[in-house]
C-alpha cells in the first residue's frame, strides 16, 4: 500500500477534485467575509473577485460562481 492508497482510505479527506475545489472556494469566501464584516452587494462582489483563487481557470469558474452566489445569499440573509 502506498501513501495515496492510505490517504484515499481516510474518510475525512475529499474523494474527488470537485469536493476539494468547493472546499477551497468556501474557505476563501469565508475569509473574505470575515475580513469585511457588513460587506454586501458590489463591495462584496469586488472583494470576492479579487480573492478568486481560480481566476482564469474556465474549467472551475462554475464552481466558484456557485459558491459565491451561495455565500452572497447567506450573507444577505444574515445582514437583513
Amino acid at each position: 500500500m502506498d501513501i495515496l492508497d492510505a490517504l484515499h482510505d481516510l474518510p475525512s479527506l475529499p474523494k474527488d477534485a470537485e469536493t476539494v475545489l468547493r472546499g477551497v472556494a468556501r474557505g476563501v469566501i469565508r475569509r473574505v467575509i470575515a475580513e469585511c464584516k457588513g460587506c454586501r452587494g458590489m463591495e462584496l462582489e469586488f472583494r470576492l473577485s479579487i480573492a478568486n483563487p481560480f481566476a482564469g481557470e474556465e474549467a472551475v469558474s462554475a464552481i466558484w460562481e456557485a459558491e459565491v452566489l451561495r455565500a452572497e445569499q447567506l450573507q444577505t440573509a444574515i445582514l437583513n
